[in-house]
C-alpha cells in the first residue's frame, strides 16, 4: 500500500523510471489487487492511466488488469453518487485504456483485446447517454475498440527465447570442401 501511495504521488516524468526500478514489486501489487482496498485499486489504476504509453514499463497482467478495473467501475458507479461521479470514474477507465493500448504485452493479442474490451464496455454501460459529456467520453471509449481491431495496435513482446530455441534448432549448413578436390 505505501508503494501504491509512493507512485500516486510521483511526478509524471519520474513515474516510468519508478515503475520500471519496482516492476516486480508493481506486479505483484496487480496479482495481490485482492487483498487492497478499493482506494489502492482506484490509485492503481490512476497510476496506469498517467504511465506515459512510450515507456517500457510492462502492463500488469491482463486478468488482474480486467479484474481491478471491473471493481473500480462497479464500486464507483453503483452508489448514489452523481452523474459526475460516474463520468470521471469512466474517463479514469478511459485513459487507462489510452495508456495500455500503447504497451507491449506477453500474452496474446486476444487476450489482450478480449479483457480491454469487456472493461471498455463495462465502462461504456455506466455511462449516461441523455448527457452530452457522457456520449462524447462513450463515443471515445467505443474509438478505442475500434482502434484495438487494427491488427498492429497491440503490441506483443517478442518471444526471446523461441528465438533462441530457433536458432539452435536450425540445423548446420552443409559443408562444401570437396570444392578443392578436382
Amino acid at each position: 500500500v505505501n508503494f501504491i501511495k509512493h507512485l500516486s504521488v510521483a511526478r509524471r516524468d519520474k513515474l516510468s523510471s519508478e515503475l520500471s526500478k519496482n516492476q516486480d514489486l508493481w506486479r505483484r501489487c496487480w496479482q495481490n489487487q485482492d487483498l487492497l482496498n478499493d482506494a489502492s485499486r482506484r490509485m492503481m489504476l490512476e497510476i496506469l492511466a498517467r504511465t506515459p504509453g512510450s515507456s517500457a514499463v510492462d502492463p500488469p497482467p491482463i486478468q488482474f488488469l480486467e479484474s481491478v478495473a471491473m471493481q473500480f467501475l462497479k464500486k464507483e458507479t453503483q452508489s448514489s453518487h452523481a452523474a459526475d461521479h460516474a463520468l470521471t470514474s469512466v474517463k479514469t477507465i478511459r485513459d487507462v485504456l489510452l495508456t495500455v493500448v500503447q504497451l507491449q504485452w506477453d500474452c496474446t493479442r486476444d487476450q489482450v483485446v478480449e479483457g480491454l474490451s469487456k472493461v471498455a464496455l463495462e465502462a461504456e454501460s455506466k455511462l449516461r447517454k441523455k448527457e452530452k459529456d457522457h456520449r462524447d467520453v462513450g463515443s471515445e471509449l467505443m474509438n478505442i475498440l475500434e482502434d484495438m481491431d487494427r491488427p498492429w495496435r497491440i503490441q506483443l513482446k517478442e518471444d526471446d527465447s523461441q528465438e533462441f530455441e530457433d536458432a539452435r534448432g536450425e540445423e548446420e549448413p552443409p559443408k562444401y570442401d570437396d570444392w578443392k578436390k578436382p
